[in-house]
Order: structure tokens, then sequence, then C-alpha cells
């Protein structure tokens, strides 16, 4: 059942910022959002609605999608990572990035054996782990992207790091996510972020979803009044604060729910269609 806050049907929407696993689609279920859910947004970019992907996958994860939807016809814009790399959806060039010090990737890698938990390290053409975990599995199946398993990760830093990871059950990273978020950011300049129950995400401090969206949003003359966000984490929850509208899927983290101006239906109902045809009705 849908719950709505607010009618934004005179609010002027122009550009939609949408988070994927969770809210446009399943979490962890391929590259491609279903064919109904691609052809209402694309009737949305024919009505000159601009498109913003905004993720935590990784480029090779989001590129596939931004090419379903059309998004290197139309114009539009790809943030992955949690907001460390932004790109050019339709010529393909790089904005801006947050990378994080090869030599603090490898601090990052031994404290994350020391919790127990598995580390891995993101670079724009491979992912370094240590081991395949169901987390890591679940990733892979997202992004077109080598895994290479390695317990030499200093061999593969060969290009630039977009953000290292860790991975575990969700009862083992329950069991030391504070901790580990805790040392890292005490020591290091990242932010560590919890993306799902088997994985964390850890990216430069300077950088997150909602600092990368608003410095594209800057650069291309736009603001946040005219901004719709569908988002179903913590780490959309900025974003979501700042739009003119936004919308959570019934499945979103009860933090988010709180600020969601329309509750839609989760994920697995493809709720964000509701979404989608009221701003086509618009």
């Amino acid at each position: 059942m849908q719950h709505i806050k607010k009618n934004y049907s005179n609010m002027p929407i122009h550009t939609i910022l949408c988070d994927i696993d969770g809210s446009l689609m399943k979490p962890s279920s391929g590259l491609y959002v279903d064919e109904e859910i691609a052809k209402k947004i694309i009737a949305l970019e024919e009505q000159g609605m601009l498109v913003i992907l905004n993720s935590a996958r990784a480029l090779s994860g989001v590129i596939p999608l931004s090419r379903q939807l059309k998004m290197d016809e139309f114009g539009g814009y790809v943030i992955c990572c949690n907001g460390a790399n932004v790109k050019d959806a339709k010529n393909g060039h790089t904005l801006f990035e947050y990378a994080i010090q090869p030599h603090h990737a490898l601090d990052i890698w031994h404290t994350i054996i020391k919790y127990q938990l598995v580390p891995g390290i993101l670079q724009p053409r491979q992912m370094l782990a240590l081991k395949m975990t169901k987390g890591y599995e679940l990733d892979a199946k997202n992004c077109h992207i080598d895994y290479i398993l390695t317990n030499k990760p200093e061999d593969g830093l060969k290009e630039a790091v977009w953000k290292c990871t860790a991975s575990g059950t969700k009862i083992e990273i329950d069991r030391v996510f504070f901790s580990l978020k805790e040392e890292l950011e005490k020591h290091l300049p990242v932010k560590v972020i919890r993306s799902t129950d088997t994985f964390v995400d850890i990216i430069d401090i300077n950088v997150d979803k909602f600092r990368s969206s608003n410095q594209l949003l800057r650069q291309l003359y736009k603001s946040w009044d005219e901004v719709s966000v569908i988002g179903d984490g913590l780490a959309d929850l900025e974003c979501m604060k700042a739009a003119s509208y936004c919308v959570a899927p019934a499945n979103a983290q009860l933090e988010v729910l709180k600020v969601a101006d329309q509750i839609l239906p989760s994920c697995e109902e493809n709720g964000c269609l509701v979404w989608l045809d009221e701003l086509l009705r618009k």
C-alpha cells in the first residue's frame, strides 16, 4: 500500500536522481531493470527529463543500465561507487572522481582482515579480493568486472582506487561494523558505509552520494528544487532531504521511509512504476 504525504503535481520536476538496487530494481538482480520500467524512464527522457543514476555499484554495473535507458542518446549522468566517480553517459567523459591513495587502500585491506572480514579493492577495470564471498558473488552479478583473487593486493594496484570493500555474512558484519568504521575513519581520510547486509564500502572522505550529486547539479546549473529522488538506503538520505520531492519503496530502511514524501510499493512489486507514472502525467 502506498502512503502519500503531499502532492507534487504542481512542482517543476525536470531531473530524477535514481538509486538502483532496492529502488529501481530488486537488489543484486543483474544489470538491467524490467522493460516496463525502462520504457517509462525513456518516455520521461523523450519529454525532456534529465536522468541521473546514483549508485554504490561499480561503473561497470551502471553503464549497461544507462544504455538500456538510452541515456547515451538523450544525455544523462552516472554516479557510481557511492559518489567516487561521475561520468557523462552520452560521451563517456569523467566529470570528476575521488580516489583513495594506494597506501591507504593497503592499510584498509589489512585492517579489514583484522576484523575477520574479507577485503576488496575496486579499480576501474578490476576488483581485487582476498576470496569470494556471497557479497562479492552478488556484486559480480551486477557488474561486468574481473574479480582477481589475491593475498598480495600491492601487486595489482595499477589504477586509481575508487573504493575499498569489506564483505562477510550479515552476522559477521553486524558484529564488527561500528568498530571497523570507528577505526578506519579515525586513522584514515575515508568514510565507511554499510551498503548491504553483506557488503561495506569505504570511500574517500570528501565524497558521498549527496556531495557528488550536489557537485554535479551545480556544474549543470540546476537546483534541488527541480529534482525528484528515489532511494532506499541511508546513503540516499541526504539527497532525499535536499530534493523537491522524494519517494521510497516500502522495502527502504526506516530512516528513509520517515523522510519520504511518498512511500511506494516495494521494489519486489516494481513500486517505482507508481512514481514514474505520476511524473509522466505531470
